[in-house]
């Protein structure tokens, strides 16, 4: 496609501006949706005082210069995170377009690069903060990426999608070619969209199939925090949670036994006191030798010494423990829908490439900052932030690096140098 100079630069003037708009609903989504806000009602407001802001103080990346960063009414700091995000929104889809327009891709894959570069975005910064991806996005994800499929399926079916560089034999399996084999021969409205809805439910089953390996492999490998000390440590329960005195933060029972097999053990050195509930009465628990016992925690049930006490019905428990064994989850379900919502978006190479450079910079980056925290941090990674880093890599030059990768594979394959 062909285009003047001064329409292609009103075109990217208008992505540009497009973006920053985007970027100031996208401030929203990161501040409400971890809080279960609605994202309509009320109006922008300071975080602080709560005022609400009128038309022009909500002027993307403008009115946070114009403010110096403080809200008018109450004098509170505005994060500078409002400017960034909207700032980086609208480079990002004039660079989309650059791309697409460079590339002669079609509205379809335009489409899909931009909504994918705007919940990217909103994914990075929760997940960074909340260690949360939520459903709302990928839910949302998936079905735009059906949407389209139906809508505006001829791009993907007639090969202007973005070109494979995989070989076919590597990734379709006969099941797959025997599906689509019949409806790639005709080019009927219902033939087409078959075939496009086809290939995105192929590319998110692949997408949320892979990542589902990595989560039950992580948590079969690196599923426990183990510690231990020669001075015993205060452990501090109840119904609802724990305080381990070696990390100091209040852990709900539910965040850490999420599975019917998960399971909080600790060797209590010395027990304090344990209160719990009994026929509506509060009783406590009486031991003549209160000195190295077996604490043991499932989800409903508490096991300390001979005891087997309901956890809903423990009130207080008070101890000191030398070792104990918490369960994690290496990463979450929102990171195998994030990856199925890549998958359906994107593609199959997208996905290869995506969960590649994703588990790089998780584990580089991730593993550093273990390292400097000196596991204080429990070995927690944000990996929906990196798979979204990685997501926007592929939108503006994933193929490219994809291509160049395999190329070098298939030259060590041939022992050409």
């Amino acid at each position: 496609m062909s285009i003047s100079l001064p329409v292609f630069i009103i075109f990217g003037v208008f992505f540009f501006l497009f973006g920053a708009c985007a970027g100031s609903f996208l401030n929203v989504c990161i501040w409400r949706l971890p809080r279960e806000e609605s994202l309509v009602f009320p109006n922008s407001h300071c975080p602080k005082c709560g005022h609400a802001l009128k038309a022009y103080e909500n002027i993307p990346v403008l009115a946070w210069m114009i403010l110096k960063g403080r809200c008018r009414y109450c004098g509170g700091t505005i994060s500078p995170r409002y400017f960034f995000v909207e700032l980086f929104t609208a480079l990002l889809f004039l660079l989309i377009w650059i791309r697409c327009f460079q590339e002669g891709y079609n509205l379809n894959i335009l489409l899909t690069f931009l909504f994918l570069g705007a919940a990217m975005v909103a994914v990075a910064c929760i997940d960074f903060q909340h260690y949360l991806i939520p459903d709302e996005i990928t839910y949302s994800g998936l079905g735009f990426a059906l949407f389209l499929a139906l809508v505006h399926p001829a791009g993907l079916v007639q090969g202007q999608q973005i070109p494979s560089f995989v070989e076919p034999a590597l990734l379709e399996t006969k099941i797959y070619s025997w599906l689509t084999q019949g409806v790639l021969a005709e080019k009927s409205f219902l033939a087409l969209r078959t075939t496009a809805v086809i290939h995105t439910l192929a590319g998110a089953a692949l997408g949320g199939i892979l990542l589902w390996v990595f989560l039950e492999g992580g948590k079969l490998l690196f599923g426990r925090v183990r510690g231990s000390a020669e001075k015993p440590v205060s452990l501090w329960g109840s119904a609802s949670g724990f305080v381990l005195a070696d990390t100091g933060e209040f852990t709900h029972w539910d965040e850490v036994l999420q599975r019917a097999g998960d399971r909080f053990s600790a060797r209590i050195r010395n027990l304090h006191s344990l209160v719990y509930e009994l026929d509506g009465k509060e009783r406590e628990y009486v031991l003549r030798d209160k000195h190295d016992l077996e604490l043991d925690v499932q989800r409903n049930t508490m096991y300390i010494g001979d005891k087997k006490i309901p956890l809903k019905d423990v009130q207080v428990l008070d101890a000191e423990v030398t070792d104990w064994s918490i369960p994690r989850e290496v990463m979450g379900w929102g990171d195998v829908k994030l990856s199925a919502m890549v998958g359906a978006l994107l593609g199959v190479d997208a996905v290869l490439f995506v969960l590649m450079i994703g588990a790089l910079m998780g584990t580089v980056i991730g593993g550093g900052v273990y390292l400097i925290s000196l596991g204080r941090n429990g070995g927690a990674v944000p990996f929906g932030t990196f798979i979204a880093t990685a997501v926007l890599l592929w939108l503006l030059a994933g193929d490219e690096l994809f291509r160049w990768y395999l190329e070098i594979i298939k030259f060590r394959h041939y022992g050409v140098n």
